[in-house]
């Protein structure tokens, strides 16, 4: 299961061109928001955030987006993800962007979080559920879906941005502050390659894999019959079933994957982060 990640700032790039170069995309963000003027307003008249909401999400977008290894990072994981040079719409241009983006930093944050502390990982599952919940709640299956898999290029960048304003406004400023202090901790521990990765062993990997497919099976098990058959037809393919379906699977396997609150537990959730 893949973790969520918010960030959606580039849909409000000017330097939208033919030429996808990454002297200018590195520049252009760069001097975008070396000021904090451009992150604000997104915080708040793009997201509808005020006071230390917003101040966060700044600081946020701020940290993010001024970073060149960062960038370059991005760049070139977007560069791998399609030729966006061939692009000549802007709105298909703005899409694809923003997606590559997204994926681009879910990708490094979870990285990163192999390199953090047991708890720092606990957390972000827990961040996830919670976020994934929010999302079914609200209806947003499409955006719940696309969360679980990590793949943002199955929905709108509209769609994205809506559901990740609905979570904000809903979230505390404490579990905002959180979840934004530990992304930016695993990006720049994936940047500069510090802390070292943590691993498993071969008996460990083995103990994890049976201990969260058991987790799994007897969640399924206490389902009614009709949601039995539903979300397991879901897991035979995730990218196929319907978004409600999908969504319903990804928040089950989240739940397993937290059952356990021991080590086994903290076993379970590194080996799911080292299996992407």
């Amino acid at each position: 299961m893949r973790k969520l990640l918010i960030l959606f700032v580039l849909l409000t790039f000017s330097f939208i061109s033919n030429a996808f170069d990454r002297f200018e995309f590195v520049t252009s963000c760069k001097e975008s928001y070396k000021d904090g003027i451009k992150a604000y307003q997104i915080a708040r008249e793009e997201y509808g955030l005020s006071g230390e909401k917003a101040d966060i999400l700044a600081n946020m977008i701020l940290s993010l987006l001024t970073n060149e290894d960062f960038l370059n990072y991005s760049y070139t994981k977007m560069s791998s993800e399609g030729d966006l040079n061939s692009v000549t719409n802007k709105n298909d241009f703005v899409q694809k962007f923003a997606a590559s983006f997204m994926n681009s930093v879910n990708s490094v944050m979870e990285k990163g979080l192999v390199r953090l502390s047991a708890d720092e990982i606990r957390f972000n599952f827990e961040y996830a559920l919670a976020r994934l919940k929010q999302h079914r709640a609200n209806k947003y299956y499409d955006v719940c879906k696309a969360f679980g898999l990590g793949d943002f290029r199955l929905v709108s960048a509209t769609d994205i941005q809506n559901a990740a304003k609905t979570a904000y406004i809903d979230m505390s400023v404490r579990e905002l502050r959180i979840f934004s202090d530990l992304m930016l901790k695993a990006v720049n521990a994936e940047i500069r390659e510090f802390p070292k990765r943590k691993t498993l062993s071969t008996a460990e990997t083995a103990l994890a894999e049976t201990k969260f497919a058991q987790y799994v099976q007897d969640r399924m098990l206490k389902l009614p019959q009709g949601d039995l058959i539903r979300i397991s037809d879901a897991f035979s393919n995730l990218y196929t079933a319907n978004p409600k379906d999908s969504c319903d699977a990804a928040i089950l396997s989240v739940e397993a994957a937290l059952e356990d609150k021991g080590p086994t537990g903290d076993k379970i959730l590194l080996y799911l982060l080292l299996a992407q």
